[in-house]
């Protein structure tokens, strides 16, 4: 079997030319339910109860956590690569689902839905001053293993806004926030470094 996704799937055609293959490349601005409309794959697996019943699960937790942050304010979604800090747009691939399917409403509408986000500062966290916000510790791109999210994060300029005050930062493992397949479950493996929603 062949699972193909991104760039990987313009070889669609001649990988199934070999074995059964899906298409997991996913709707950056859709990423919870995209792929849904091809069908389910878990017949190719024959788990098709199993995956109804984790899809129950799933969206029975989108339904609690999007109740839980009705009426709570507006947050961000930040990646921490090394010492840089980027955010991300509404239908960017680590913000859609947060912003989309939970509801959080953004603190900044004009942010850019680009694959790696936008660079901003610590005194743009502060300005802007989030409820709350999601942030993930990407590895840089010399390999080496960098500061952790939090580390970056807690300076003076980011420890006066309402999300840190209110310890109401979530730090996601950043394959889980990355959500790489369009029709995988998503490990909510996310943990509450100063609290929580």
């Amino acid at each position: 079997m062949s699972l193909p996704a991104g760039t990987g799937a313009e070889a669609y055609e001649q990988l199934a030319k070999n074995a059964t293959t899906i298409d997991l490349t996913v709707d950056n601005g859709n990423i919870r339910t995209s792929g849904e409309a091809d069908g389910d794959p878990s017949a190719d697996f024959r788990q098709e109860a199993r995956a109804t019943e984790l899809k129950a699960q799933i969206d029975a937790l989108f339904a609690q956590t999007r109740e839980t942050a009705k009426g709570k304010g507006r947050g961000l979604v930040l990646s921490v690569t090394g010492n840089k800090v980027s955010a991300f747009g509404t239908q960017s691939r680590l913000a859609s689902w947060i912003h989309g399917d939970i509801g959080l409403p953004p603190v900044d509408e004009s942010l850019r839905n680009e694959g790696h986000g936008q660079p901003v500062s610590f005194e743009y966290i502060k300005e802007k001053n989030p409820i709350g916000f999601s942030s993930s510790t990407a590895p840089p791109p010399s390999g080496r293993e960098g500061p952790a999210a939090v580390e970056v994060l807690d300076n003076a300029l980011v420890r006066g806004t309402n999300a840190w005050k209110r310890k109401q930062i979530i730090v996601m493992p950043c394959c889980e926030l990355h959500c790489c397949g369009r029709r995988a479950a998503v490990d909510t493996g996310g943990r509450t470094v100063e609290g929580g929603v």
